[in-house]
């Protein structure tokens, strides 16, 4: 160290000695006996608690691969990185592991598979400003080492006993005790340790029949001034699933000095477990195997704990098969022929394209006989399904499905009707077994409604468009899901198409054609004054519709029809049409026969007009009484040769609808006053004189003579 210092020890046989700086030291001992003078000499290293070292202990040096290894880390300093190299395969780099000190993991172990296969662990670690490394090595035992093994045996303080267990032609060839001491080729040694420590015992053997040589290496853990030793209570239990467990305690005052080596064997001696385990004092240890049978017995080298229970007799698993459910899925069946309860089996279902939907196990309780294990809901129905199962109750693979035998086939259309809907059909003869989700979209991609549609061969389910929605722009409606290919449809409605038009009748009509409208449509009639005259609903579905006023709406005014649309979808369509009243005029003159004139200057006479004839005395002329007047207003009214051209008649009009009037015509027709007068000259002469009006009939004369 940094110097020498001498104590005087005579006499004595333990000592200590303060150190306070951290260094390299060595310490000499001297001292005289039978065999006279002798001296002794150890080197050895302080650290600095703060100062950066990598050091590390594997729970194991040697073991029968497949073999865990775990590493406890004894590195010391300001440590921000921990880099491990485990010389997996023999190949460093292969398989490592690292962190820093914010996600330091609670086990460091890895599994070494290869056997007869030496690896060099390496650890560094890393402060920020140096980096230090430690390594140890690590065995797989070949196959003459893994026969072969001994037992530690302590005795109190230093002092242990180590005998080897060994088959065949195997031999000791020599013992190394870790601590520079040896022995040689004897099956039992003892030796008395002088310090405290972890020491590397190995047994080197070999086969005398083969020569092969190997070596055998066990760790023991010697603390010298400890006089208390570890004592063991070991029992065992088989749970209902076949499960043998053993329990070991350390009941004892003393921690284990050494990992004691478990063998668990069943009836038939074979072995199903072998490992380790290393109990201070109070602890305990459960060591489970699975899917027993009969007699599981337990055993330990170094201290010889025995412990055995008896599980149940295997189940006898058979008729495996498959069905479909109500759910249209396949279920795989087990049935249990024994009385005993399943060990757990691990099971994959996949699908026809060898994807794996399922992976789990499966037990079955005590005196469970059957059990049923689905294809999950929410699987293709339409698929078909492979069940596998490997283990100890039996290997199996089941096919079944598909349950739907057959896919159904869905479209999607539309029809630009009022409302616009969508008609989601099933062409097909098969039902669907999974509801499809369907989606109705505007243009922009925006969802309208949604919902599910489940249909039976050959049904359909109409989805109709929500009010308040143009109808006249594009929709998508997609039908997507349920293992069945996505369709769609789009709308093309465009606008509707609407004509109007009107004649002059009595009453007044309008007629409204084109496209029935998609979305609710009113037609308005106002007059020129805008006043409402009617109003309705626009529905074209069965054809033209037919606007009629009411007959008391003079059918002589201007009317304005507009259709419009009451969510403002489509423009509005406007006719405005007037009807001239007719404008009549009579005259009459002394004609014969008697007759009256009317002549109409206005529009058609669309209303009920009709005329009567009356004479002088008021009454009626027979066959001349409420006459309809012609539609044009132009006509003549010829009384018959009967009737008197001299008398009064008067021509009255009357629009029995009363929106056309007419001022009666009278006629007034003074009859001939006739007179005749002769004289007695030559030649002879007859004098007529008319004091009155015109002779309007055919009169005539006639002259005789005497005779």
């Amino acid at each position: 160290g940094t110097g020498t210092v001498f104590i005087d020890t005579s006499g004595v046989d333990t000592t200590s000695a303060l150190f306070t700086e951290a260094g390299k030291y060595g310490v000499w001992v001297s001292g005289t006996g039978p065999l006279g003078l002798t001296d002794a000499y150890l080197e050895f290293t302080l650290f600095d608690a703060n100062q950066l070292r990598a050091a590390f202990t594997p729970s194991l040096y040697g073991g029968i691969a497949p073999m865990e290894v775990c590493f406890t880390d004894n590195s010391t300093g300001d440590i921000e990185t921990w880099v491990w190299d485990f010389d997996y395969l023999n190949k460093p780099g292969t398989q490592t592991l690292s962190y820093n000190k914010d996600n330091i993991p609670s086990r460091i172990c890895t599994t070494y598979t290869d056997p007869s296969t030496t690896y060099t662990v390496h650890l560094t670690v890393d402060d920020g400003s140096a980096t230090a490394t430690a390594q140890n090595v690590v065995r797989t035992y070949s196959l003459l080492e893994s026969s072969a093994t001994f037992s530690i045996t302590p005795g109190g303080s230093g002092y242990y006993c180590f005998k080897a267990n060994l088959t065949g032609s195997v031999a000791v060839t020599g013992w190394q005790f870790g601590d520079g001491n040896i022995a040689g080729a004897v099956d039992e040694t003892c030796h008395t340790y002088m310090a405290s420590g972890t020491y590397l015992v190995h047994m080197l053997i070999e086969d005398t029949s083969t020569s092969e040589t190997g070596d055998v290496v066990r760790t023991v853990v010697v603390d010298i001034s400890s006089t208390q030793n570890p004592a063991f209570d070991a029992t065992g239990a088989c749970s209902l699933d076949r499960t043998a467990t053993f329990t070991v305690e350390n009941i004892g005052t003393g921690d284990m000095a050494a990992p004691e080596q478990y063998t668990i064997k069943n009836q038939s001696g074979d072995v199903v477990s072998f490992g380790t385990y290393l109990l201070k004092s109070g602890e305990s240890i459960d060591i489970p195997v699975t899917n027993q049978a009969n007699l599981v017995s337990f055993s330990t080298l170094d201290y010889g704990l025995s412990a055995s229970t008896t599980c149940a007799p295997p189940p006898n698993l058979s008729n495996v098969t498959g069905s479909c459910s109500s759910d249209t899925l396949p279920v795989f069946s087990f049935s249990n022929n024994g009385e005993t309860s399943f060990g757990s089996q691990d099971y994959t279902i996949k699908d026809s394209g060898g994807t794996t939907i399922v992976d789990d196990s499966f037990t079955l309780a005590d005196g469970q006989m059957t059990l049923d294990i689905p294809v999950p809901v929410g699987n293709d129905p339409y698929d078909s399904y492979t069940f596998e199962t490997t283990g100890p109750n039996g290997d199996f693979t089941v096919n079944e499905g598909p349950c739907a035998a057959t896919k159904p086939t869905i479209t999607v259309n539309h029809t630009c009707s009022a409302p616009l809907t969508f008609t989601i059909a099933n062409t097909s003869a098969a039902d669907m077994v999974v509801a499809q989700d369907w989606e109705l979209t505007d243009g922009g991609g925006s969802t309208v409604s949604s919902g599910t549609v489940q249909l039976t061969g050959g049904s359909s389910q109409d989805v109709v468009l929500p009010g308040g929605n143009d109808p006249y722009a594009a929709y998508t409606l997609t039908v997507s899901g349920g293992f069945l290919p996505t369709v769609t449809d789009t709308s093309n409605c465009g606008q509707p198409t609407i004509n109007i038009t009107s004649t002059c009748s009595f009453p007044r009509e309008f007629t409204i054609s084109g496209d029935n409208p998609l979305s609710p449509a009113t037609y308005t009639v106002r007059d020129s004054s805008s006043n409402v005259v009617t109003n309705g609903a626009v529905d074209l579905s069965g054809g033209d519709q037919i606007v009629t006023l009411a007959n008391t709406v003079n059918p002589y005014a201007e009317y304005t029809l507009t259709v419009s649309d009451d969510g403002g979808f489509f423009g509005g369509v406007v006719d405005t049409q007037t009807c001239a009243a007719p404008v009549l005029d009579v005259t009459t003159d002394c004609t014969f026969p008697v007759t009256f004139n009317v002549t109409n200057t206005g529009g058609t006479v669309l209303t009920d007009v009709v005329y009567t004839v009356t004479d002088g005395s008021g009454s009626p002329v027979s066959g001349f009484q409420n006459q309809p007047l012609n539609t044009s207003g132009n006509q003549t009214i010829t009384l018959p040769d009967t009737a008197n051209p001299y008398e009064n008649y008067t021509l009255e009009i009357t629009d029995n609808d009363g929106f056309v009037t007419v001022a009666p015509e009278a006629r007034t027709c003074t009859a001939p006053v006739l007179d005749v007068t002769t004289d007695c000259t030559f030649p002879v002469t007859f004098n007529v004189t008319n004091t009155g009006g015109t002779v309007l009939t055919d009169v005539v004369y006639t002259v005789t003579d005497g005779s």
